[in-house]
């Protein structure tokens, strides 16, 4: 549960507000991005290597000051996404990116006692300004 200073927020509630069924909150949460252990195997790191770079592209793009409205956000959203169905992949990244999600993810980390993992918000923001922009809503 959360307390966002309104009261706590039970799951079925964050399910409500998300529109996300709760057994995929659960499945979300339950094999969300791992730890790795004390002494991975080269495929962990390099699994692990592969989700941190995920976003990399936006976040460059962001820092470089390239506006999402820009014509070469194009790019960077097919580097990123591929040939994925934008409209599609933008409804999953503002559903995902709701606070409760993001702060269901945090608690896992706070719970095993370790720092929470980035949740790259403003890349995130960015991939979902880049989207709309290009999907003109």
């Amino acid at each position: 549960m959360i307390d966002d200073g309104t009261g706590p927020l039970t799951i079925g509630q964050l399910s409500r507000s998300t529109g996300l069924p709760v057994r995929t909150i659960r499945t979300r949460l339950r094999f969300g991005v791992p730890d790795l252990p004390d002494n991975p195997t080269t495929g962990r790191v390099d699994a692990w290597v592969e989700l941190a770079e995920l976003l990399q592209p936006a976040g460059e793009a962001r820092e470089r000051g390239l506006a999402p409205d820009a014509p070469g956000a194009a790019t960077v959203l097919a580097e990123v996404l591929g040939d994925a169905d934008r409209a599609a992949v933008l409804d999953h990244m503002v559903s995902a990116s709701r606070a409760e999600l993001a702060r269901f993810r945090e608690l896992p980390a706070l719970v095993r006692g370790t720092e929470p993992l980035s949740t790259h918000r403003a890349a995130f923001a960015w991939v979902v300004a880049a989207l709309r922009a290009q999907l003109g809503s």
